[in-house]
């Protein structure tokens, strides 16, 4: 039988989705993650200071893009983060930005409701985009 989830892992957040504005040199295109502030989490990916492959994606030129997010737990995005290894897939399917059809899509997001309307999070981001560019600017002083 599987462990259970600690405390963490069940704390429901946001699951989110980035796109790259092109493909990285290891050919990746999305970045999967989990926050539980999504905005301050995508400020920091901007900034250059998040996950590793959206630090290479940046260093590369590559524009990303918040292109979707769910409400979920940690436990989810390792669930889904897994299955797209073991059938060796991206995240093409569940952005909106791609023109992917598939079924894998509706069972890797069972049980973690409708997407979050980006609208709303879009508008926190441009609040603080000023931020994050000054973050980076006192980062490269």
């Amino acid at each position: 039988m599987p462990p259970s989830p600690s405390a963490e892992q069940r704390h429901v957040g946001t699951v989110y989705l980035l796109h790259f504005s092109g493909r990285t040199k290891r050919g990746h295109q999305h970045y999967l993650g989990w926050s539980s502030d999504v905005v301050k989490r995508f400020n920091r990916h901007r900034a250059g200071l998040g996950a590793n492959e959206v630090r290479k994606a940046l260093s590369e030129g590559l524009k990303i893009t918040l292109a979707q997010s769910w409400p979920g737990t940690l436990a989810d995005e390792r669930r889904i983060k897994d299955e797209c290894k073991r059938v060796r897939r991206g995240f093409a399917c569940l952005c909106p930005y791609c023109d992917v059809d598939d079924e894998r899509a509706g069972d890797l997001l069972r049980g973690m409701g409708p997407p979050t309307t980006l609208r709303v999070v879009r508008a926190a981001l441009r609040a603080d985009y000023a931020a994050a560019d000054d973050l980076r600017s006192a980062r490269a002083s």
